[in-house]
Formats: structure tokens, sequence, C-alpha cells
């Protein structure tokens, strides 16, 4: 228990990119709690990576609290990554997505979050406004993934690696966003 506490709060705090557990507490909103002698505050962890040199921990902070909402019988999380091995592997590319349906089996809120893809784990805004407000039955998995290449695109324009993750994303994502779908045929419709 504390190996793994101390992971996720390392995973935090150093601002990896490739953090295996940022995506899945990025898509869940989470909102951390930095401390010291003089108080304490809360930023949302997305928050904490995109304004990482202003935000990033002090000297005098701990890293004391990480606080999401738990997905309830309407909502699910899913995650996948790719790495070179199973276990102890650095994630090559990573995805979670965070699906909330509404009535009429209807999309109210998806937050898709990605890690790999950019300087720091990232919200893909762009593919969540793709698929919000969509009926499950009417999301195109293969239309959706377009979007997410054409965001990558735009943040990894000139690296060696965009070919490679433009190409190798289509598995995770596909199989992250039918997890998701596949989960409200099977539990809860």
């Amino acid at each position: 228990q504390i190996r793994n506490k101390g992971t996720i709060g390392g995973n935090i705090i150093n601002a990896s990119a490739a953090a295996d557990s940022i995506p899945p507490l990025i898509a869940l909103n989470s909102v951390i709690t930095l401390s010291n002698k003089k108080g304490s505050r809360k930023l949302k962890l997305e928050d904490y990576f995109k304004n990482w040199t202003k935000e990033k921990i002090k000297d005098n902070e701990l890293l004391t609290s990480i606080r999401f909402k738990r997905p309830e019988g309407n909502e699910v999380l899913t995650f996948e990554k790719l790495g070179l091995r199973k276990a102890l592997a650095i994630s090559r590319l990573s995805i979670s997505i965070f699906l909330s349906l509404g009535d009429k089996e209807t999309i109210t809120d998806i937050r898709i979050a990605s890690g790999a893809l950019g300087k720091y784990p990232i919200k893909e805004m762009a593919v969540e406004e793709y698929i919000i407000g969509k009926k499950i039955n009417e999301v195109k998995v293969e239309d959706s993934v377009l979007v997410l290449q054409e965001e990558m695109h735009k943040r990894l324009k000139g690296r060696s690696s965009l070919p490679y993750k433009s190409e190798a994303v289509k598995g995770p994502y596909f199989k992250v966003l039918q997890d998701a779908l596949n989960y409200f045929d099977e539990v809860v419709l």
C-alpha cells in the first residue's frame, strides 16, 4: 500500500508525460493538495501539468491528497497503455476515458486523457467535443480516432516519434473507447 501511494504521488510530482496513473486521474477530474507549514493549495491535476513551470511543487511542500469522485452506475473509467512489456515498462502512450451515460443512451460527459502524446499528460478536448451528446450507437470509433490523430499532429509536429505514435495510438484508443461503450451494453442497459 505504501509503495502504491508513493508511486502515484511520485508520478504526479515528477510530472512525467508517460506516467501510467496520470491519464486516469485526469479523466476523473482529480484535485491534488500541496501543503506546507503555512497552509495548502488545491489544484486540478490537469492544471498542475498544463502550468507545471508555475504550479510545480515547491521545495517546502508535500503532496498531501489526491481527490476524485468515484464512477457510479451510469459512469465508467477505462485505461489502456502501449509499452514494451506488460509490467514495469514505461508507456509509449496511454489513454484513459471517463464516460457518463444519460437517459436515452446519450453520452452526457466524456473525458479523454492521454499520456506520452505531448509534453505532458493532457485532456483530448477535441475528441471529447466530437463524441459528447451522441448516442452510444452513433459513436464511430474510426472517425473519432482521426480527430485524435489530427490533434497529435499539431502537438507533435516535427518530432521523430509522430509517425509511430500516430499509427500506434489506434489500438489502445479503439480498445479503451470500445471497453467504455461495451460496459453500458453489458452492465447498465
